[in-house]
């Protein structure tokens, strides 16, 4: 679904556009969203970022709502659990503390972490490669939507990028 979804055929990559985009809005746990983020990326590194705007754009439709330092908090809550239930070895403890609704609630701020890093990603590489202006607009439509969920220095990063393309007298097309 997601190397159709950046094909030219607009018939077909409008409907697996829109399955993405459904995808996004309902995945509960994150981890298929996450899935489908680390796909994304490697198609649009695949074909150098040739795609429509709508293909982009899809990945606004995803439901993020950690921030970074509460993901980091998840990570390591995470990995203490799993370090514990080593050395108790306790098969059914583990598999009732995998489904507390608590441990539920972890992985699910780790996977939109992950999920968060990854597009972030994506929108960088997008304002940063200069692959194209068509495609711009809708980067930063997105990094709009998610930095008040990022770290300072990605943002300030970001403004720099930002602050040379306005000084640079052109970009590609």
């Amino acid at each position: 679904v997601v190397s159709r979804a950046a094909q030219p055929c607009p018939v077909v990559a409008d409907l697996c556009q829109g399955t993405l985009r459904r995808i996004f809005e309902r995945d509960i746990t994150g981890e298929i969203t996450f899935e489908s983020i680390c796909m994304v990326a490697s198609t649009l590194n695949g074909i150098n970022y040739k795609v429509p705007p709508s293909y982009v754009a899809c990945l606004e439709s995803m439901q993020l709502h950690t921030k970074v330092s509460a993901g980091k908090m998840a990570r390591k809550e995470i990995k203490k659990k799993k370090k514990k239930r080593k050395r108790d070895e306790d098969a059914v403890d583990g598999m009732l503390d995998e489904a507390n609704p608590a441990s539920v609630d972890r992985y699910r701020k780790r996977f939109q972490v992950d999920a968060l890093q990854e597009v972030s990603l994506i929108y960088f590489r997008i304002i940063k490669r200069k692959v194209g202006t068509s495609l711009i607009p809708i980067a930063l439509t997105g990094l709009g939507r998610i930095t008040h969920l990022v770290n300072l220095e990605t943002i300030e990063d970001l403004l720099q990028v930002l602050k040379e393309m306005i000084s640079s007298p052109t970009l590609k097309e």
